[in-house]
């Protein structure tokens, strides 16, 4: 079983930390930020791109905001 995690904000401290949770066994991850270029980077490690916070939420079971 899968824990479904939001990431939002994907700058200096929290693209780092999504990589790594992208690269969790376990770890179903979603994604949000109001750059497309990190987004992108976090959809090619293997993380689904959210439309808005309120989607990303409404997903999971855990959200991260950095």
């Amino acid at each position: 079983m899968s824990t479904r995690v939001g990431f939002v904000g994907l700058g200096n401290i929290g693209k780092p930390m999504a990589l790594r949770l992208a690269a969790a066994e376990g770890v179903d991850l979603q994604v949000y930020d109001v750059a497309p270029e990190p987004v992108a980077e976090l959809v090619a490690a293997g993380a689904a791109a959210a439309d808005s916070v309120a989607a990303l939420a409404a997903a999971v079971d855990v959200v991260c905001v950095m």
